[in-house]
């Protein structure tokens, strides 16, 4: 990478450290022992919260965690991707840019959260949502005034951070999050036996983003940002972000549409169990969300400003390993699932484990998002776009499915929305490598051999 006259404190971070092939292995196992950290806390405490809490208490902290990641995605105009891809991002004035319009994102983010609560308020005794779901409790509002605190927060956050995440360099982040985790454990645990209850959920996502915040600012090495925007780079940020703005609304009517759906036909109790099934699915979503967002993404963007003809073998080699992994999970969610949730959760949340079956299918066909970082490195915004609009405006169609149908059948469609996006996928990154169409399509047939079996079952 030539960096040309930057300051040397920038030059020596946005640096590559060894080759690309070393970086995405360290960067790679540093990312999965994080996670595998992260997860063992998360179980930890959600085995210790669930024989605490009733079900419900989880139902709100879904829909509360669900209305932030909504407005977090109809405001993402890819600061973090532009910072990963852009040669740009070795200017300081594209970095304070970036930090000044990641500080706004959050204001607004915290307003919109705010004034959602204080309606939920005003309207308690409308009549507008039935007196059993999770959007008529007493208690979401206050759940609704932390998590604005947080995005507040969280929007002066270091773009530092994403630097380091740049060159795969992946050892303090993940150090930081670990650590942001064990204090929202405490958190968790001191609140509830100072009598906070159901609080204590939101009280320790509010102690995680607090010291994630300090930490990014301490910890992290490169120059000194301040409040500056520059309007070219704002250009550049704004142009290529547009498109997965409006790919960000989709992917949250993709990714958190069953919870409104689920949360409004549903009884509190039996929407609970859902939620938990849903984390449970969501620790493998993060997990391959985590990888393609800190080391495939990187990786398909150096290879594409460095050495575009090495992208098809790029792309194979982690379709390898993720259709490797997915299909093992996706298998053991099935073959043991019920003995695993026997073992782990009391009588009352038996029904879990159904749930988590019917979402395995999400699980199977993750390995082909990796076709969406090959466009992203490219630039290409607008096909990102257009593939995100398509389970989104399918999943649109989840409350007449279940009307004709039943709340299995209608989860087991939510899940294989995926399906509709690999054809264009595939013809969206044509011109980008070369697909073997054979290998392509062994998950799918595994994808419809499950569905059969499931309708056959029904």
């Amino acid at each position: 990478m030539v960096l040309g006259n930057y300051p040397a404190a920038l030059q020596k971070l946005v640096g590559p450290a060894g080759t690309l092939r070393n970086r995405i292995v360290r960067g790679g196992g540093i990312t999965l022992i994080g996670f595998g950290a992260g997860q063992a806390l998360r179980l930890a405490s959600n085995l210790i919260m669930t024989r605490l809490l009733t079900a419900d208490a989880f139902g709100l902290m879904a829909i509360t965690i669900s209305l932030q990641v909504l407005m977090v995605m109809m405001s993402d105009v890819g600061i973090n991707a532009s910072i990963i891809r852009s040669p740009s991002a070795t200017r300081v004035s594209f970095l304070s840019t970036a930090w000044v319009s990641q500080i706004v994102r959050g204001i607004i983010i915290a307003l919109i959260l705010f004034f959602f609560a204080i309606f939920l308020i005003l309207t308690r005794t409308s009549g507008i949502f039935n007196a059993d779901t999770v959007f008529a409790d007493p208690r979401l509002p206050v759940f609704l005034f932390v998590i604005a605190g947080t995005s507040l927060l969280d929007g002066l956050r270091s773009v530092k951070m994403v630097l380091y995440q740049r060159e795969l360099k992946m050892g303090r982040i993940v150090s930081l999050e670990l650590g942001a985790q064990v204090c929202a454990i405490v958190a968790m645990l001191m609140s509830y036996s100072l009598g906070a209850g159901a609080y204590a959920l939101v009280i320790g996502a509010a102690a995680a983003v607090t010291v994630t915040l300090f930490g990014s600012h301490l910890f992290f090495s490169g120059p000194t940002i301040g409040f500056d925007i520059n309007r070219a780079d704002f250009a550049e940020i704004f142009n290529f972000g547009k498109w997965l703005l409006v790919a960000s609304i989709a992917g949250f009517i993709t990714q958190r549409g069953d919870q409104f759906i689920f949360g409004a036909i549903m009884d509190k109790g039996t929407f609970g169990l859902y939620s938990i099934a849903t984390i449970w699915i969501t620790l493998v979503i993060v997990l391959f969300d985590i990888v393609q967002n800190r080391i495939t993404f990187p990786a398909f963007s150096e290879v594409w400003r460095d050495r575009k003809e090495d992208m098809t073998r790029l792309y194979y080699r982690f379709r390898l390993v993720a259709d490797v992994a997915c299909f093992s999970i996706f298998l053991c969610i099935l073959f043991f699932a019920d003995f695993l949730f026997d073992i782990i959760y009391p009588d009352e949340y038996a029904g879990v484990v159904s749930f988590i079956k019917y979402l395995a299918l999400v699980v199977l066909l993750l390995p082909y998002r990796i076709l969406t970082s090959i466009l992203l490195a490219d630039g290409k915004g607008r096909s990102f776009m257009t593939i995100t609009l398509i389970p989104a405006t399918l999943m649109l169609l989840a409350p007449l499915i279940y009307r004709l149908t039943s709340v299995p059948q209608t989860i087991v469609y939510v899940a294989s929305l995926q399906l509709a996006t690999i054809p264009i996928s595939w013809y969206l990154v044509r011109q980008h490598i070369k697909l073997n169409f054979l290998y392509e399509g062994w998950l799918i047939l595994v994808a419809f051999g499950f569905i059969i079996l499931f309708l056959n079952g029904q």
